[in-house]
């Protein structure tokens, strides 16, 4: 329900992939989430900005600690961005938009 059902819905994943409307990005989120037996995402100084009444973005850091299927784990951060649409119909705010970098480990 955090997306905005609609072709225009883009995501651009940590991994480098994109999806493109909401069809592409519900079977990746069941993708992904169909390989993983646990996923800890979490949000680091969020900073959102009202463009107008209808439009709003959202930056910040994130963590992430991923446990797959087969045991092995990926832990990694990065900067995120969202671009929020308030949908006219039931006057929710969703993510039209979602970018989340990927920080070289090591570094």
């Amino acid at each position: 329900m955090l997306y905005e059902h609609a072709p225009g819905l883009t995501v651009a994943w940590p991994d480098g992939s994109r999806t493109r409307g909401w069809d592409e990005q519900a079977k990746a989120l069941t993708g992904f989430f169909g390989q993983v037996m646990s996923y800890n995402f979490v949000v680091q100084d969020p900073e959102t900005s009202l463009i107008d009444p209808s439009v709003a973005t959202t930056t910040f850091r994130y963590s992430a600690d991923v446990v797959h299927n087969d045991t092995r784990r990926d832990v990694y951060s990065g900067q995120g961005t969202l671009v929020w649409v308030k949908d006219a119909s039931d006057g929710l705010w969703k993510i039209h938009a979602e970018e989340l970098s990927r920080a070289p480990t090591g570094q």
